[in-house]
């Protein structure tokens, strides 16, 4: 068997083809519905590069990865097809067969006139096609051993010229890729031959990195004819002649457009590996993904201003196609949406024109320019007002409908919390009747610290628009919810307190959208939206009264004086910044609830609003007290659990889910036992028991779990003879 990781399928076919070594039948070109390919190599981690082969059509085919290890740069192929064994559909590292496809097909017939060029790998190919605009440039797949199993047919009548690696293997590429195209009947083929002073491996990347002038690239193909290196299916020196003229040609009448960037440019990438560009405009910097439409507006713009040309749209995405790859080379830095930190200061991004944020450190805050800090902005992103001093918490309450000072301490608090970079942050659940102005404060408190368009968005149909929302916004905000999913609610509160989400970017991409991060979350609705034990444990209940009509003002008056008192009430929260971060390391709270680091850091920014220690603390307890209730009367199970307990087994209850199971059977009222939510079998008792984990430790008892030769053992027993901070190990 060919010891190759290429397993064979046609490439250009619409169907399937069997691998009779392997039992698996690649696909190509990749099913449109086909689920997302794996971002991991369970053994070489994430890929530094990845390139997309496609068809003519932009069809995909097949994936190429690079991986940068400690034993050096590795590559595989990623193709998509079928298991004929289990007959699952899925992704597997193997590529696709002989003939295998050329890189950039879909960009071939743009131009049938134009000379092709070719490299010895992808890397190569998109440096190649960034420098020269005016030539198709592609390469074969899985390096310079293999050119002679791949598909060069659609090279036929065309006028090539190669430019291989400066080292033996490139010499022994070029060779047999002269021998493939004379087969294929291209018009003529030569060979670029570099100077000896360069390093051996030297290629077009490397030209790139260098900075290769307009001058050095017209003398390739003289070079190549000086030295006497070519092949040709027809005349050699003509067809050499010919390429260099050509080359000549179109690089006087195209020059690139990383001619004419700035020297302050910056290509980065992130924590996953998306690539980024800091530029400067105006008088500051801006930071963009490379592929937004805002930065590619600006190249296009540089070029125009200094060529009097406009970039064509083939020519903007061969540069743009580099200007990715030189980010992934570039420094890594983490990104930021509206709040960032840096060096231990906290940073708010105002969003502004001029590109200005607040920076808070301990004691105090400044307005200034700080590019260092990586921020990013969706499109819908509003500008904050420059932050003043001069006001206090309580001028946040004529905007908003609270009914006491314990809940204007809790929003306040939400709102300080929503200011840090980290988590965890509560989940800020709203409910009131009809007029109780549910829709107005939740939309004040959002545009409050994170100002954006269509900031109020009704729940979203499925996760993946959830994870797009969290991606581009920093605080959620949802509106007139009239119950929560179950879905909805795990998804919550992985939001709340951390946790990761993959779900598909677009389905002709076949790319996934990865996010684990923490995000601020407001919801609202007329009833309590606080029913799951597991939503209720990381949630702030607050209940709006109804505005009697007497006291009903124009919301024309409000917008007014909410617009005057906007730069005054984001200056007073962000005296409370400060003042958290000179506390904070001197907080340390004695018996600290769920959601430690949010009372710490809560308690720490108090002294601001002239709140004496524990007071928030104590409305704190106060307000999950509340919602603790209200999520037990939402849960019969968990009711009816704690019921037996207290009753039958008051002493707590140690024993596998199948005897307690027979113990809740047992005792159970006959109407619960059959409602639909109880538990027929041990295997669900056990995620309910976990779910009711909160509402049990809100009655008194610790919940944990232990392994035993008897198997999995749950414990219920009274917090008074458990750890005093216990919590469920479930």
């Amino acid at each position: 068997m060919r010891n190759d990781p290429f397993a064979p399928v046609e490439h250009n076919a619409n169907s399937a083809v069997t691998t009779p070594a392997s039992g698996w039948t690649a696909v190509a070109p990749v099913p449109d519905n086909a689920e997302p390919p794996p971002v991991r190599h369970s053994r070489l981690g994430t890929p530094s590069q990845r390139w997309c082969y496609r068809n003519a059509s932009g069809k995909l085919l097949f994936i190429a990865c690079r991986f940068d290890t400690n034993e050096g740069k590795q590559f595989l192929p990623l193709s998509y097809g079928r298991d004929e064994q289990t007959s699952a559909n899925g992704w597997r590292w193997k590529g696709l067969p002989e003939p295998r496809p050329l890189y950039r097909l879909d960009r071939l017939e743009a131009d049938p006139d134009v000379a092709v060029i070719i490299t010895e790998g992808e890397k190569a190919a998109d440096a190649a096609a960034a420098m020269l605009p005016g030539f198709f440039v592609t390469t074969s797949p899985n390096g310079s051993k293999s050119a002679r199993k791949a598909d060069w047919s659609p090279l036929s009548g065309r006028r090539v010229i190669i430019w291989p690696d400066a080292d033996e293997p490139g010499a022994a590429y070029a060779e047999a890729v002269v021998q493939c195209l004379t087969q294929a009947g291209a018009a003529s083929v030569s060979v670029i031959r570099l100077s000896q002073g360069l390093p051996a491996g030297f290629d077009a990347a490397d030209a790139f990195a260098e900075g290769w002038t307009d001058v050095q690239l017209q003398a390739l193909i003289p070079a190549s004819g000086e030295a006497g290196v070519s092949a040709a299916v027809s005349d050699a020196d003509d067809g050499e002649a010919e390429g260099a003229a050509e080359l000549k040609k179109q690089r006087k009448k195209k020059p690139s457009a990383f001619d004419f960037l700035p020297g302050e440019i910056e290509f980065w990438h992130d924590p996953d590996r998306e690539s980024h560009v800091t530029y400067p405009t105006g008088d500051h910097f801006e930071h963009w993904p490379v592929r937004h439409r805002f930065f590619k507006s600006y190249v296009a713009g540089v070029y125009y201003e200094k060529t009097g040309e406009a970039l064509g749209s083939s020519a903007l995405d061969d540069t743009i196609r580099i200007m990715e790859a030189k980010a992934q080379s570039g420094a890594c830095y983490p990104t930021f949406r509206r709040v960032g930190s840096h060096d231990g200061d906290y940073f708010l991004d105002l969003c502004d024109q001029d590109w200005r944020a607040v920076r808070v450190t301990k004691g105090r805050w400044t307005v200034g320019q700080f590019p260092h800090v990586k921020f990013l902005r969706s499109a819908s992103a509003r500008a904050l007002p420059e932050p003043q001093r001069g006001a206090g918490y309580r001028d946040l309450k004529p905007f908003i409908n609270v009914g006491s000072e314990q809940d204007l301490m809790l929003v306040t608090a939400w709102l300080v919390a929503a200011l840090r970079p980290e988590g965890p942050y509560p989940l800020l659940c709203v409910s009131g009747e009809q007029g109780s102005g549910k829709s107005s404060v939740t939309d004040l408190l959002a545009n409050l610290i994170d100002a954006e368009i269509g900031k109020k968005r009704t729940v979203s149909k499925d996760e993946r628009d959830l994870v797009i929302a969290a991606k581009n916004g920093h605080v959620l905000a949802f509106d007139n919810m009239s119950s929560v999913a179950n879905w909805f609610s795990d998804s919550l509160c992985r939001l709340s307190t951390g946790g990761g989400f993959a779900t598909r970017a677009l389905h002709t991409d076949n790319e996934q959208i990865v996010l684990e991060a923490q995000r601020p979350v407001i919801l609202n609705g007329i009833p309590d939206l606080t029913g799951r034990a597991d939503l209720s444990d990381r949630a702030i209940a607050i209940h709006l009264p109804r505005i009697p009509e007497e006291e009903r003002q124009t919301e024309r008056h409000l917008k007014e004086e909410l617009e005057r008192m906007r730069p005054y009430l984001l200056g007073a929260l962000l005296d409370a910044v400060s003042e958290g971060l000179s506390r904070r390391a001197s907080v340390k709270l004695a018996n600290p609830p769920r959601m430690a680091d949010f009372a710490e850091w809560i308690e720490a920014c108090s002294p601001a609003f002239g709140w004496e220690p524990g007071q928030f603390l104590e409305a704190y307890r106060l307000s999950r007290t509340d919602a603790a209730k209200v999520a037990l009367e939402n849960d019969p199970f968990g009711s009816e659990l704690i019921r037996i307990i207290k009753r039958h087994r008051a002493t707590g209850f140690s024993g596998t889910a199948t005897h307690l199971l027979e113990v809740l059977n047992e005792h159970a009222a006959p109407a619960i036992k059959n409602m639909r939510v109880w538990p027929s079998t041990a295997a669900t008792l056990g995620t309910l028991v976990r779910r009711a984990a909160p509402l049990l430790r809100s009655e008194g008892y610790a919940v944990t779990d232990s392994r035993t030769a008897e198997g999995r053992m749950i414990i219920i027993r009274p917090l008074s003879s458990a750890h005093p901070n216990e919590e469920t190990g479930v």
